[in-house]
């Protein structure tokens, strides 16, 4: 038996290629790492925009930690007292809305499932039939109250890891604003804001999941763009791998025909989400997001085929890889 867990902590899937550090660049122009919400953080930009991105996103992690005692989300989920900030509540109904909107594949709701496998810890497990049927129980159960902001009872719990990094963004975003030129990039969700020194687009390369490298790269505008794949954390058991993204139908890691699943769009918690939900529906799916006006697509198979947004302005640079129509299917 050989049970091997992987984690995401030093792996960038979204990576950011000639963003910063040119010659035009400002003196006052900074590079600041941190470690949080499970993933290194880097921030570009202002020295005193990166500070304050960087304490911005470290009160977060302590807030959404379900695992801290002191976060406020361990207080929800042990039906604990506690006076909820307003980034706690916001998360919540904003998370609440977007499965409202796009579908409950992707539910906050769902941590009983995630604590059902272990698979965010160093030991893993596979449970038992009767496990997951009690956890998916509990899930399609959640008495959660978005008025009182709390369980009725004991059924449910909150894992925002689908969205809490891109909710993250979306206050960096918040709070140094539109003007600036600066970059946070959270390894698989990347906010890109202002206008490049040098004066041209963002260039974000996107991995290839299998071999590490960068298996295309796009340009852009300002914007969020987060990536999602069953190779960002995983652990093997008996030569099966089991990713720590589930499907809530099954109460298992998701099986699916995408590898990865890249979102462009305004907003970080959307990008966040969305990249999620496409990647568990697969290319079955696909076509009911790849048209969107509100956002965009990039779609890679476990067959080396990749669908594009018509909006995406991306160049392949990993030719064992082939762009092609959804239509061809």
């Amino acid at each position: 038996m050989c049970k091997r867990l992987l984690t995401a902590a030093s792996a960038v899937f979204v990576i950011l290629a000639a963003a910063c550090g040119d010659a035009n660049s400002s003196s006052d122009t900074t590079e600041k790492t941190i470690f949080a919400m499970d993933t290194a953080i880097t921030f570009k930009g202002g020295r005193e925009d990166s500070q304050k991105a960087a304490e911005l996103i470290s009160e977060l992690d302590e807030l959404f930690d379900r695992y801290s005692e002191d976060s406020e989300i361990y207080a929800i989920n042990h039906r604990q007292n506690m006076e909820l900030s307003e980034d706690t509540k916001r998360i919540i109904a904003s998370s609440a809305e977007l499965s409202e909107k796009y579908g409950s594949d992707v539910n906050i709701f769902s941590g009983d499932i995630t604590d059902c496998w272990n698979i965010s810890s160093g030991n893993p497990r596979v449970p038992s039939d009767e496990e997951i049927e009690e956890a998916l129980r509990s899930c399609n159960n959640s008495s959660f109250s978005l008025e009182a902001m709390s369980f009725a009872d004991e059924n449910g719990s909150i894992d925002l890891g689908s969205v809490a990094k891109g909710y993250a963004l979306d206050r960096v975003h918040e709070e140094l604003g539109e003007d600036s030129y600066y970059i946070v990039s959270s390894g698989s969700s990347v906010l890109l804001n202002g206008n490049k020194p040098d004066g041209e687009r963002f260039t974000v390369a996107v991995r290839d999941p299998e071999t590490g490298g960068t298996l295309g790269t796009v340009r852009t505008d300002a914007c969020f763009v987060s990536t999602s794949g069953g190779y960002e954390r995983y652990f093997e058991l008996d030569g099966k791998r089991y990713s720590h993204i589930f499907d809530l139908n099954t109460g298992c890691p998701s099986e699916t025909d995408l590898i990865s699943v890249t979102v462009i769009c305004g907003s970080g918690i959307e990008s966040d989400f969305l990249s999620t939900l496409i990647y568990l529906g697969g290319t079955a799916r696909l076509g009911e997001y790849l048209y969107s006006e509100e956002f965009s697509v990039i779609a890679v198979t476990e067959d080396k085929e990749i669908y594009l947004s018509e909006d995406v302005d991306f160049e392949l640079t990993e030719d064992s890889y082939e762009i092609k129509e959804l239509s061809d299917e």
